[in-house]
């Protein structure tokens, strides 16, 4: 429930506020993208005991049961669920409530039982035999274990007699019992019979029925004829009363609904003064980012500061001065040519060159012929920058910094001067 609460809360919380639990802390971020279904798809969970879908009640989620209950005995399990789904006892756990009881059956559809029994029942009785064995009585050795083989050989004892299963002609019964020995029938049969017991599970008030086709050795193109036949015979006689019976149901549960989601806590402010800062951690073994030698003439400093400061000819010919200086070949990874670097002064423009070839770059004032990238900026966001106290990927998405030319290299301009990787 703990993390069912969290993933939940990802759904619609802009950004998630984060989580801080029992078993796991999660920090506060953006989790994206958020779900199409508003506030976020209907939540199940996979039921095999009465406990479960009671469960399931209280945290008004769906309950999806592979336990394979005749109708009548699925009757007493759904009014229970709705029962506390319509008391003070339901809390949901998510952030809108899916009032639903679904049941899972093997299914095979053909004009003539003992044909759909031919092509099924081997398929929906393997089906029933691999949840047991995954979650009860195997012992599972991974790409050693012959999971059909041991179905053959064990099916009877474990609830899935072949032999007592047989076409005549009466009401399906989910499960069987004869001789001693017990089977699973679920619906595999003709039309009328398969008709038949969707509207027994329909009186007992469940939901939705999901058929399983597609187990064991099943033939594709039994799969297919099997679902034709269902589709023309078994599902206009629901389909055309469908929506009809979504909306009274809708409508029966809309306040009970309306009342356990106001039980539910709220989703969570973030933190207003949360930021997640990049943390330079540099070589092994050093804690902290070397500073850059600009970055004490910046700290603290308004731009005006930094114009008057930097805004001469010569103490620009300084900076650039610094970064040829700074510059690391090995970083620049085979680049040769020239960056135009652009930077606004008080409706002025300082333009400058740095050439890089033969392993070295060079700065000049004045354009480049033909530069690679240009870099266009007002001085004190360069400054910024350089100094290692703004971040020129967020400078760059504000606006503050344009680029035109080859962004793989501007990707590299910190660390072809002197600044650590990052990543």
């Amino acid at each position: 429930e703990e993390a069912l609460d969290a993933i939940t809360r990802m759904f619609v919380e802009q950004p998630f506020a984060g989580h801080h639990g029992t078993y796991f802390d999660m920090p506060q971020r953006n989790v994206i993208p958020k779900p199409k279904q508003k506030p976020h798809p209907p939540l199940w969970v996979a039921c095999s005991r009465r406990e479960t879908i009671l469960m399931a009640a209280q945290r008004g989620i769906g309950a999806l049961s592979f336990a394979f209950v005749e109708p009548e005995d699925a009757k007493e399990w759904a009014d229970q669920y709705y029962s506390i789904l319509t008391s003070d006892e339901c809390v949901p756990i998510g952030f809108a409530v899916n009032p639903n009881v679904a049941v899972v059956l093997p299914m095979m559809c053909h004009e003539d039982e003992q044909t759909a029994i031919e092509r099924g029942i081997d398929g929906g009785h393997f089906f029933g035999y691999s949840l047991a064995h995954y979650y009860v009585f195997g012992e599972h050795e991974p790409a050693r274990t012959n999971l059909w083989e041991e179905f053959q050989e064990h099916r009877a004892e474990q609830g899935f007699a072949r032999d007592i299963i047989a076409a005549e002609g009466e009401p399906l019964g989910v499960k069987l019992f004869e001789q001693g020995l017990g089977s699973l029938r679920g619906a595999i049969g003709t039309p009328d019979q398969i008709m038949e017991l969707v509207q027994r599970y329909e009186r007992a008030g469940i939901d939705q029925v999901i058929f399983v086709l597609q187990a064991g050795r099943n033939k594709h193109e039994h799969v297919l004829e099997s679902l034709q036949l269902f589709a023309s015979r078994v599902m206009p006689r629901f389909a055309e009363r469908a929506d009809a019976v979504d909306a009274a149901k809708r409508e029966r549960l809309a306040e009970a609904c309306e009342k356990a989601l106001a039980r539910r806590a709220p989703a969570r402010a973030p933190q207003p003064d949360y930021v997640v800062t990049v943390r330079d951690e540099g070589p092994r073994g050093q804690s902290e980012r070397a500073e850059s030698p600009l970055a004490p003439f910046i700290k603290d400093k308004t731009d005006e500061e930094l114009i008057a400061a930097f805004g001469s000819d010569d103490a620009v010919a300084m900076i650039f001065a610094g970064m040829q200086a700074a510059f690391v070949p090995a970083r620049a990874q085979n680049f040769t040519g020239a960056i135009q670097y652009e930077l606004e002064v008080n409706g002025s423009v300082h333009t400058w060159a740095m050439t890089i070839a033969d392993g070295a770059a060079q700065a000049t004032p004045g354009a480049a012929d033909k530069p690679k990238l240009v870099v266009r900026a007002p001085l004190p966001v360069f400054l910024r920058v350089a100094a290692g106290e703004l971040n020129g990927g967020l400078a760059l998405m504000e606006g503050k910094i344009k680029l035109k030319g080859d962004l793989d290299v501007a990707a590299r301009l910190g660390e072809m001067f002197g600044d650590q990787p990052r990543y």
